[in-house]
């Protein structure tokens, strides 16, 4: 959320369905339905990256995956 000035809050936000390689400045508004955690091939007791399933007001299921760095 953004505040603005005299507590105006803009509300504009992307659609999941938007979301593509390459955009870097989005805004979603999304609930995670599932999180799971994935092993790493060499080490199972380390993570390697975490999956999300995202579901937004239009009802989008996206899987996402974030990589360790």
């Amino acid at each position: 959320m953004v505040f603005m000035k005299k507590g105006l809050v803009d509300c504009n936000f992307d659609a999941v369905a938007d979301v593509l390689p390459g955009k870097e400045n989005l805004r979603i508004k999304v609930r995670v339905l599932r999180l799971w955690k994935v092993p790493a091939f060499l080490n199972p007791c380390e993570s390697s990256s975490i999956e999300m399933i995202l579901v937004d007001e239009k009802v989008i299921v996206v899987v996402h995956e974030v990589l360790n760095m």
